[in-house]
């Protein structure tokens, strides 16, 4: 049976036994997701901050409108799963080239 050695840097892609570099293009999907989910993360956070504020004066009327119409995760929680999806997909994709090339 043939031994296959596989060094994984999450940043950057994976190396073979025969040093060869595969999976090119991980750490720029995870910095584009990661931009993304700042740029999306900051007005988020502003709108928590009000609504805390807001919940604070005993306004809770108004503290429970922002929270129900702007603070959901619907949209938040799909796109990580879509986004873990692509980059397992893109990590599986590597390894296989890896054991294809080794073949076992």
């Amino acid at each position: 049976a043939a031994k296959v050695s596989v060094r994984k840097a999450i940043r950057h892609r994976t190396r073979g036994h025969d040093a060869e570099r595969h999976g090119e293009g991980l750490g720029d999907l995870l910095a584009e997701e990661s931009d993304a989910r700042k740029v999306k993360g900051q007005p988020r956070n502003k709108l928590r901050d009000l609504e805390e504020k807001h919940r604070d004066k005993g306004h809770t009327r108004k503290a429970d409108h922002i929270r129900q119409h702007n603070l959901g995760h619907r949209k938040w929680d799909r796109r990580q799963v879509r986004h873990r999806k692509q980059v397992r997909d893109h990590l599986c994709q590597a390894a296989h080239t890896i054991v294809d090339k080794a073949g076992t």
